[in-house]
């Protein structure tokens, strides 16, 4: 499966899904953080993630005529969703074989000063089990 992330300033995103052979069961019975934790990470986390993001750069790219006319100074942004899932984790330089981790998903949309949508999607992603910010974007 193929999905594409397009926005009014074009393509934004691309996500490929493909089937995965699980070899073998690393932990059994883990331990998640208490969600107390993860929103504690998310409000230390938020911006920094923002800052790195394909979606939020995406948001900053505007022509220089398009930036004129828009005006855009700031945005905002509302969760309307967290969810616990599991993403394919993998090494950085290394994607045939991977982690499936659970993660916990901060999704919503952004707006620009003026109330009209600019993207949507999932902002920040955290490892349920340690922590760690997870970036979809680059798998690790």
């Amino acid at each position: 499966m193929v999905e594409v992330y397009v926005n009014d300033n074009g393509i934004i995103g691309l996500a490929v899904s493909d089937p995965l052979k699980v070899e073998e069961t690393v932990v059994e019975d883990g331990k998640l953080l208490d969600f107390n934790e993860i929103k504690s990470i998310y409000e230390k986390s938020q911006l920094e993630a923002l800052n790195h993001s394909v979606m939020f750069d995406s948001l900053l790219t505007l022509s220089e005529e398009e930036a004129k006319e828009s005006q855009v100074s700031h945005y905002s942004f509302k969760i309307d969703e967290v969810s616990l899932r599991y993403a394919r984790v993998t090494e950085q330089n290394e994607f045939e074989k991977a982690l499936l981790v659970p993660v916990w998903s901060f999704c919503g949309s952004c707006y620009d000063e003026n109330g009209k949508l600019a993207t949507e999607g999932s902002f920040l992603e955290i490892n349920a089990v340690d922590g760690t910010v997870y970036n979809a974007q680059v798998g690790y």
